[in-house]
């Protein structure tokens, strides 16, 4: 693998306060090589603390996409406006 030469990072916070992060990282090497890598961070002190009803109705959902062959996804983020259009103008400076 090449040396990285230059590193973009992004990161957009949840809005509902449970500390839940995506990164996004826009790598270009010495070969001039493009890529992005993403990544989601959680808070262990918030993650999955919601009412027992809540998480078995996540569960059996999750259950029922798994048996029908759909894609199914385990965590959510909240993207408020402007952390929305923030991140669209970094992307659109990647070149």
């Amino acid at each position: 693998m090449s040396k990285i030469i230059v590193c973009h990072t992004f990161q957009i916070m949840c809005d509902c306060g449970c500390g839940g992060m995506i990164r996004f990282e826009f790598h270009t090497d010495e070969d001039d090589d493009h890529y992005i890598e993403v990544g989601y961070w959680h808070s262990a002190f918030y993650f999955m603390q919601e009412r027992i009803w809540q998480n078995a109705w996540k569960r059996i959902k999750l259950a029922w996409m798994m048996i029908r062959g759909k894609q199914y996804h385990l965590y959510d983020v909240i993207v408020n406006d402007k952390e929305l259009a923030d991140f669209k103008d970094w992307a659109s400076k990647l070149q």
